[in-house]
């Protein structure tokens, strides 16, 4: 397992090779579930903090 660590959302960055961009309604229904729910899945981010998974988790967490 790797480390788990907490940063602010705002230093984290999109890949530039990440070419989806979701609707505000997408983002809306997610940051709703974690609202309620809480993140179950983390946003995966290498030593740059640019994010390879879980752009659409950054999205909503904003």
């Amino acid at each position: 397992m790797k480390n788990v660590t907490s940063l602010d959302i705002n230093l984290l960055s999109p890949s530039k090779a990440n070419s989806k961009i979701y609707s505000r309604r997408k983002v809306d229904m997610l940051a709703n579930s974690m609202h309620k729910y809480g993140q179950l899945e983390p946003i995966v981010i290498n030593n740059k903090n640019v994010i390879q998974s879980g752009v659409l988790r950054w999205e909503a967490a904003k």
